[in-house]
């Protein structure tokens, strides 16, 4: 019975769609109504064209019960469309296929879907809200998905997505952006040129910032990263001039060429010794300019650079030198460890300092099996009293 049912709702369709619907290019496209849908050459078809002169859009689930499972690239292109209702049974929306509808303001985007395609949203100028149901499964933010995007101020990247490609929300208004710990990778030009973005925390899991990702973000203050970052690229923060606040990671091994070029408000940088290459101008102009005050600790390859591009740093016309000792113990970084150093553990551990720099966590952690315990203020304690002679 089940058998016949499908039999005749197969010949009822091919009845319907022979006399409502137009078979265009040896049948693998049909228009039907205001819609035009390619075969998928399995039962299933996807949004092809669309014709129509509605602008709110319910875009539909099916060609006479064969299932439409998502969205050919170009179909909206550059269409005067302000809203769109997809289909939760949709899986994939294709390249461009939003791009440039100036008058969408608002997307939300089914928790079917897993894949996006390429620039599928960039240059719509109003589009200001973009919203994930349920549980999403796109692992992909795409190659310029929302390029030039000059009204989206919010974004909060699904706990689904590890990457984020290349010029995903470049020239976008971005103002705020959430990232979660699973993601791995952010592209080149990722947040370029986002002249809102004010701040950003990177995921814990991201290893590597690649060139040009936060490239003239004029008004970006701060940047928090992530304790495990092995490199920066080449210009990743360049013609930052509103960054201030730069703490950069002992696990950091690579800073690229002029990787905070022109980054006139920084006003003091501490380079950890695990860093073995640095690129040509990373601090220029700044360091010629004597605007900028680059530390670091002696005999490391910072400091050999620094002499090497005369990186220096005066202070009323004087030479200041900016190299240090490495002395565990020194908490606050004063040069000297005494009981000053507990009490900022202590108070550390109480909650009472939100957080270390990572050159003072990597002091503070007397006993190096990593973090600052209450064990570390002990030891500097019996340091102290001569109970112990060194960490």
């Amino acid at each position: 019975m089940k058998m016949f049912k499908k039999a005749i709702a197969f010949a009822l369709s091919a009845i319907l769609t022979l006399s409502l619907c137009t078979a265009v290019s040896a049948a693998t496209i049909i228009n039907c109504g205001d819609y035009g849908y390619a075969s998928n050459g399995n039962g299933t078809y996807l949004l092809y064209s669309y014709s129509g002169d509605q602008t709110n859009l319910d875009l539909p689930d099916n060609l006479y019960e064969m299932p439409v499972v998502g969205i050919y690239e170009n179909c909206f292109k550059d269409s005067n469309i302000t809203s769109v209702n997809i289909p939760s049974s949709y899986k994939s929306i294709g390249n461009s296929t939003f791009y440039g509808c100036s008058a969408l303001t608002s997307i939300t985007i089914p928790d079917n879907i897993e894949e996006i395609g390429s620039m599928a949203f960039a240059s719509c100028e109003n589009l200001s809200t973009v919203e994930f149901s349920g549980t999403p499964k796109i692992t992909s933010i795409p190659y310029a998905a929302f390029k030039g995007d000059t009204s989206l101020s919010e974004f909060t990247v699904p706990d689904s997505v590890t990457k984020i490609a290349s010029y995903a929300f470049s020239k976008s208004g971005l103002q705020t952006v959430i990232v979660h710990d699973a993601l791995t990778e952010i592209g080149s030009y990722a947040f370029s040129e986002c002249s809102s973005l004010n701040s950003v925390t990177l995921p814990a899991s991201l290893e590597n910032i690649e060139e040009y990702s936060f490239y003239k973000c004029a008004n970006l203050q701060s940047v928090e990263f992530p304790a495990g970052l092995s490199s920066i690229g080449n210009r990743a923060f360049s013609d930052c001039s509103a960054l201030t606040g730069v703490d950069l990671p002992t696990s950091l091994t690579t800073i690229g060429k002029y990787a905070f070029y022109n980054d006139t408000s920084i006003g003091e940088l501490f380079v950890p010794d695990s860093v073995t290459s640095i690129g040509a101008d990373s601090f220029s102009p700044m360091g010629h300019s004597n605007t900028i005050k680059v530390s670091y600790y002696k005999n490391s390859y910072a400091e050999t650079y620094c002499y090497e591009n005369y990186i220096v740093f005066y202070k009323n016309n004087e030479k200041v030198d900016t190299s240090c000792e490495k002395i565990y113990g020194d908490v606050n970084l004063d040069g000297k460890v005494n009981i000053r150093d507990v009490t900022f553990i202590q108070m550390y551990r109480a909650e009472l300092i939100p957080r270390f720099s990572y050159r003072a966590m990597e002091l503070a952690d007397v006993d190096r099996i990593g973090g600052v315990t209450i064990r570390d203020a002990t030891n500097i304690q019996l340091y102290l009293v001569g109970l112990i002679t060194e960490f």
